[in-house]
């Protein structure tokens, strides 16, 4: 069974991560563990209209959602590191040392969080997963991939004309990475299907918009940063210049990504 292969093969990466993960926080082991369980969230999701109610996503969902946000957080404070590399020629030491702080909390919390991670019970689900699957017929299962991926795209063309809206377009995102997964399933059953097209247009558009949400999320901690400190420096009024920087190039990469999302959807 194709659909089962496809994800325990997600499955069995996601848990040699986690061991990773429970040995040493290192950057890659953690995006690599939330890159897995957003696969296997759209293959959950997959599953479970496929059989018609017989499985519910609902408790592999909640088992991934502690660690799940906390690796989300420390992620974020590692990717603001590197982004902020790019505007060294202001002195923002201030805002560094601040992140440096939350990065050390964030991580006590991650390492709480993995090493606490049920795996007998992720298990469990699992084998709950292959018996409700082993039912499934293959034609059904392409069919409702179809139908899923159909349904995403309706939902992101009602949210591109929200762009302006940053959590719409991260909604936007997420959606695409949905699309990804199940296109990648769909090509395990048919390599040459109506959606091939589709799956090399989405790649370069989620890099464009993971490239805003990332600068996104470093203005917004910075501004949280600005709106909470009580110095008045200059290394304050460089976190500032910075935040217009990023909004500034942030505003042509959202121009960007309409022009994309036009071009890629405007067909489907």
């Amino acid at each position: 069974m194709v659909l089962l292969k496809y994800y325990d093969r997600n499955a069995r990466s996601f848990l040699q991560y986690l061991k990773k993960t429970q040995k040493k926080l290192q950057e890659e082991p953690i995006h690599q563990l939330r890159v897995h369980i957003k696969k296997m969230r759209a293959i959950l999701k997959l599953i479970e209209i496929s059989s018609q109610g017989e499985f519910k996503k609902k408790r592999h969902f909640n088992l991934f959602s502690r660690f799940f946000n906390y690796a989300g957080n420390l992620r974020e404070i590692q990717v603001n590191h590197m982004i902020i590399k790019k505007f060294r020629n202001n002195d923002i030491s201030v805002f560094e040392k601040h992140l440096a702080h939350h990065e050390k909390q964030a991580s006590k919390k991650l390492h709480k969080a993995v090493v606490e991670f049920d795996t007998g019970q992720f298990e469990k689900l699992n084998s709950q997963i292959r018996s409700v699957v082993a039912g499934m017929e293959e034609k059904k299962i392409i069919s409702q991939s179809e139908k899923f991926i159909s349904g995403e795209i309706k939902k992101i063309k009602k949210l591109m004309s929200k762009l302006s809206n940053p959590g719409d377009l991260h909604k936007i995102r997420i959606r695409l990475k949905s699309i990804s997964a199940i296109l990648r399933l769909l090509e395990t059953y048919q390599p040459d299907n109506k959606w091939s097209k589709l799956k090399k247009e989405i790649k370069p558009l989620g890099l464009l918009i993971g490239e805003w949400h990332d600068q996104q999320v470093l203005a917004d901690t910075m501004k949280q940063f600005i709106n909470r400190s009580h110095e008045k420096n200059h290394e304050i009024e460089n976190v500032k210049k910075v935040v217009k920087q990023i909004d500034r190039e942030n505003k042509r990469i959202v121009k960007q990504v309409g022009q994309k999302l036009n071009v890629v959807f405007s067909a489907q």
